[in-house]
């Protein structure tokens, strides 16, 4: 593989565009791999190619590659794990894998460029990558740096601050003013949603009595005094608080949640895009979007709205947020409620959840649990039917170990296909061998865990 920071890999990578007749461009379907094809379908656009973009979610066989008569197949935030399937096709036509993910099967050729720091650096996520190479292609492009860290924040890459190369995409925008930095809640509907939604659906920072209870909410407000709606009749939001409202809310979640052993860690940096307005120009509420359009079956839409076809896709974007807060909600409550398909073990969180919960969601249930359910919950390993015959299975850790490399090693064990990165990790395993991944999954980390 090339020196990652070899300005010569750009080059090729341009070489490789330029020649290639026909393009395919593969994205995973969360938000770093719906970024990551919105800035590289950008930047084909930017060339006058033609290009189709397929979303997946995973390269799990060689059946894409296999019906494609493309010249030129771009992979974005997945191949690095899958190289044993391309390298099937590499010598008849050219390849790209821009992703960060554990690395398997490593090999070089002539007609592959694989771009992945993940040997030298994990501050990065595809997105950023991808950003990366858009930048150095064409200079304009520096202006879509906020999309470059979407994928991050996706990937939870970004807690109370970046690091590496995602703080210096930050610092960047900041300086370039194509982003701005403020303190306070960072909920999902912060800008957009009116202040009662917001809280009732603040699933990623739970607050006792509120968190998925729109009428606890209204409840709150009420006590504190704080209208529902603003004097011209239009509905309140947690961004338009002036600072007597913000304090009196501030103060009442942090009670709320010490009456509950919960950690009072509630304030976080919020990064919002110079120039958007609304729902997109929050950083967090892109990543929320586009893992809403990914999860839900219509990829298309997030990507068509990273390539700037916001006229388009912002007319849909409402409902598609509402639908998948409601099957976030009604997963969490699954969980929570349904002893059958948990149990806790010396702080890792286990579940078991067939065909109750979608296994295009398992891994974001999983991230929402670990941050808010309790401060025992430090990881999480969730099963998922994909269908009758495979389980998705979605690992979660706040713990300093890397989970992508554990689930890779088990499944080199179980001739099963999966990887990650160090907070969270994937894989995909037969029907019926929960048991064995979690034996095995224990016995990786009975030591590294329990500390």
């Amino acid at each position: 593989m090339e020196s990652f920071f070899d300005k010569k890999i750009f080059e090729k990578i341009k070489e490789f565009i330029h020649e290639a007749g026909k393009i395919l461009l593969l994205a995973h379907l969360d938000a770093d791999g719906l970024s990551s094809a919105g800035i590289i379908g950008k930047l084909l656009m930017s060339y006058g190619k033609t290009f189709t973009v397929k979303v997946l979610k995973q390269l799990e066989d060689d059946k894409v590659l296999r019906e494609s008569s493309d010249d030129l197949i771009i992979i974005a935030d997945m191949g690095s794990g899958q190289l044993s399937i391309v390298k099937d096709y590499v010598g008849r036509k050219k390849f790209i894998i821009i992703d960060h993910h554990q690395i398997q099967d490593n090999f070089e050729h002539e007609n592959l460029i694989h771009f992945n720091p993940g040997i030298y650096d994990d501050s990065y996520s595809a997105s950023g990558l991808c950003y990366l190479v858009a930048k150095e292609l064409n200079p304009s492009f520096e202006k879509l740096v906020y999309l470059g860290l979407v994928g991050a924040v996706g990937d939870a890459q970004y807690q109370e601050n970046f690091k590496g190369f995602n703080q210096e995409m930050l610092e960047f925008g900041l300086e370039k003013n194509y982003l701005g930095m403020s303190r306070g809640l960072n909920l999902f509907g912060r800008v957009s949603k009116p202040l009662h939604e917001t809280l009732a659906n603040s699933f990623e920072l739970t607050i006792p009595g509120v968190t998925g209870n729109e009428s606890g909410a209204i409840e709150l407000l009420s006590e504190l005094n704080i209208d529902l709606k603003n004097k011209d009749s239009s509905w309140k939001t947690l961004a338009g608080l002036d600072d007597s409202e913000r304090k009196k809310l501030i103060t009442n979640i942090l009670i709320r949640r010490a009456n509950k052993g919960l950690n009072d860690d509630v304030l976080r940096n919020i990064i919002s895009i110079s120039g958007k307005k609304g729902l997109l120009s929050d950083l967090n509420e892109w990543s929320v979007l586009l893992n809403a359009c990914g999860r839900q079956g219509i990829p298309s839409l997030g990507v068509l709205l990273c390539m700037g076809f916001e006229n388009y896709t912002l007319p849909l974007i409402d409902k598609v947020i509402k639908e998948y807060k409601m099957l976030l909600a009604n997963s969490l409550n699954i969980v929570n409620n349904d002893d059958s398909i948990k149990k806790i073990i010396n702080g890792v969180m286990i579940v078991n959840a067939g065909i109750k919960i979608k296994d295009t969601i398992i891994g974001t249930v999983g991230s929402m649990i670990i941050r808010s359910f309790d401060s025992n919950i430090h990881t999480f390993i969730g099963f998922a039917d994909r269908n009758e015959y495979e389980v998705k299975v979605s690992a979660r850790t706040k713990k300093k170990i890397n989970i992508g490399e554990i689930i890779k090693n088990i499944c080199s064990e179980m001739n099963s296909t999966g990887g990650g990165h160090k907070s969270a990790g994937g894989a995909l395993i037969k029907k019926g061998k929960e048991d064995e991944f979690i034996k095995l999954f224990q016995e990786k980390t009975v030591e590294t865990l329990i500390k």
